[in-house]
């Protein structure tokens, strides 16, 4: 209930004249929490303060341990996590020695809230079970109707409306058993209208909200209003009403920048950000989504920030931003992991040794509802995991769009082919290729070509493949670096500075072949990190080594050269081969050896004089034959090139 300045001067002036002083501790203390929910933590903290001195002096320890509650809500609201759970240890500490059950099982429950809203899936239903455990010992139906709402919104966010529903409606009668609180009945409310919002029943969900909100508009309860609203603009979403949607949206807004608590705000922002994304607003969506990160990030709000990520992910994948778009879909991945892997797979172990003790009867009905949750977390883990291996899908889209058109390369096809093979989903291996009007004679081109193969493969590969995609655009289209010996130096000292290798041992980086076909001077010039030149001319196969040095890593070398070769097919016409190593290193045959370099070398001379989408399909039955039922182990790219024919 929100409290005017006259209402906080009324209570204080009933303060000022109780002469109980427990009683006065109690009300000094409740004040607090009431106007710390309105915003205004300095004066709230200046009431537990004073409430601390008194209760110390009078060896009030109930107070004092709600002088810490309110101690951790202020550290919780201004992020101070720390604090906020050393505070709530020395609320419960006190709790247990005065035997206060229903004290200590607010604190567990507040704790949960805590630990939920952070990611800490585990710790938090363990906190809010002991706290209904609690509550259904004290006796106190009230305080048990908030546990189970809480529990019920877990439940929500696991995607388990039935569960939901039943928590919620839990919390409903409980609440007609005890004090028939207005706040804590808007609040099952609130619940019950996700439920059907979940179930796609729209209808019954505004019906819901309708009643949450005559409460709360009895009640003055802006807080609880914010989110009666921010769920309108939600259904509103839905059912395609735009202007009530950003109405609601809008109210929401307006009462949560004001509120305490700032992980309401988060949601608000990401949803306005999802919204404009829906509405291609993108210019606002990107603002009010980095507004939410912003915020979720200094709240530790892991839920919300890989939320966050995975939307501005999406939205720079539409504005061809890949860059950006890849960057969010790293943390996107690597915040989930957190959150719904190991946080998941430790509370299955948590709950396994639980059940495995004794309880009494009333523990083990408490423990009956982590057994459901097991169940639920074993359906949550499967449906992660099929999260993850659609967003690495979805990271498979932005490589491929990095990569050159097939479009584009139909414009080369009749002198070259691709033979593009990834072991995973996305991969560490990726060909490159651009052109240039040629400087002396702008009717014919310059053609940069380039087979690269970064350290890894899968996801941590892919990413290594983002950073030499940009930089080699970088170096030929912005900084008109044209010489291939140039370019892998400039490719090195680029990677070094991406990666702050001066700084640290990561060594991380990508051995390639550079060719530059000069239409001009009718020539090849070649340079290679780690990797070579094969060729065919004259029926004679030939190798020009690349330099024995890869791009990146070298601490305490900071620069390398490399060396250019040029090949002229003016006169003596060649097919030219640049690869990555995964085809000769596989395993397979009769012995399950690798392939090696000697019999792909013999395997690209025995193709070389056949057309070229020929000679790609004998790369690939090759292959298929050699690997039987063995899987690949590592990316696979080949490139031919048939000049001066």
């Amino acid at each position: 209930m929100a409290l005017s300045d006259t209402e906080i001067e009324k209570r204080k002036a009933v303060i000022a004249t109780t002469q109980d002083e427990n009683q006065k501790v109690t009300r000094i203390i409740d004040l607090a929490f009431d106007i710390l929910y309105q915003n205004k933590v300095p004066q709230a903290n200046a009431l537990l303060e004073e409430a601390a001195l008194l209760a110390t002096q009078i060896k009030f320890k109930d107070g004092l341990g709600r002088v810490r509650l309110g101690k951790a809500a202020i550290a919780y609201f201004t992020a101070n996590y720390d604090d906020s759970a050393l505070y709530s240890d020395q609320a419960i500490e006190i709790f247990q020695q005065t035997n206060n059950k229903e004290l200590l099982a607010e604190t567990y429950t507040n704790l949960g809230m805590s630990h939920w809203s952070q990611g800490s899936y585990s710790k938090a239903l363990d906190y809010v079970f002991k706290g209904i455990h609690l509550y259904q010992e004290s006796g106190k139906s009230g305080r048990l109707a908030y546990a189970l709402y809480m529990l019920g919104s877990f439940y929500l966010d696991l995607n388990d409306p039935d569960n939901a529903e039943k928590n919620f409606l839990a919390s409903q009668k409980a609440l007609e058993i005890g004090d028939p609180y207005s706040v804590s009945n808007a609040r099952s409310w609130i619940g019950l209208a996700n439920v059907a919002f979940q179930r796609d029943q729209y209808t019954q969900a505004l019906e819901c909200l309708d009643k949450a909100l005559k409460l709360q508009e009895e009640s003055n309860d802006q807080f609880g209003m914010s989110r009666t609203f921010n769920d309108f603009g939600k259904i509103y979403r839905k059912l395609n009403d735009i202007d009530q949607a950003y109405l609601f949206y809008g109210k929401s807004l307006n009462i949560r920048l004001q509120a305490t608590d700032k992980q309401a705000l988060i949601t608000t922002y990401l949803d306005l950000g999802e919204f404009n994304f829906e509405q291609q607003e993108y210019a606002l969506a990107v603002n009010y989504l980095q507004n939410g990160l912003k915020w979720a990030e200094k709240l530790r709000a892991k839920v919300k920030m890989y939320r966050a990520h995975l939307l501005l992910s999406q939205i720079y994948d539409v504005l061809e931003e890949y860059d950006k778009a890849y960057h969010h879909l790293k943390q996107h991945n690597e915040i989930k992991d957190s959150v719904m892997g190991k946080d998941a797979n430790l509370k299955i172990r948590n709950l396994e040794s639980q059940f495995a003790k004794e309880r009494s009867e009333k523990e083990a009905e408490i423990y009956r509802l982590k057994n459901v949750e097991l169940k639920q977390l074993y359906d949550e883990i499967e449906h992660k995991n099929q999260a993850i291996t659609d967003s690495i899908e979805y990271a498979r889209r932005i490589q491929n769009a990095m990569l050159p058109l097939h479009s584009d390369f139909l414009t080369y096809q009749e002198y070259a082919f691709i033979f593009y093979k990834p072991r995973d989903i996305v991969s560490g291996d990726f060909y490159w290729f651009t052109s240039i009007p040629h400087p002396d004679n702008a009717s014919l081109e310059l053609i940069f070509i380039a087979a690269v193969d970064c350290t890894g493969h899968g996801v941590p590969g892919a990413f290594m493949s983002m950073i030499g995609h940009n930089l080699l655009n970088n170096v030929v289209k912005q900084r008109k670096i044209y010489a291939p010996e140039n370019i892998l130096t400039s490719l090195h000292l680029g990677v070094k500075k991406a990666l702050k290798q001066d700084q640290n041992d990561n060594q991380d980086g990508m051995d390639l072949a550079l060719v530059v076909i000069d239409e001009l001077e009718e020539c090849i010039h070649f340079a290679g990190a780690n990797n070579p030149l094969v060729y065919v001319q004259n029926g004679e196969l030939h190798r020009i080594k690349g330099n024995k040095q890869g791009i990146g890593g070298g601490k305490h070398r900071p620069t390398k050269k490399f060396d250019r070769h040029t090949v002229s097919f003016k006169d003596t016409p060649g097919m030219f081969y640049i690869f990555s190593d995964g085809y000769q290193d596989q395993f397979g045959g009769a012995d399950n050896k690798k392939f090696m370099k000697p019999r792909f070398r013999q395997l690209l001379f025995d193709i070389h004089h056949l057309p070229l989408i020929e000679q790609r399909q004998q790369l690939v039955d090759t292959l298929e034959d050699w690997m039987g039922n063995e899987p690949q182990i590592d990316d696979i790219l080949v490139m031919g090139l048939k000049l001066g024919y």
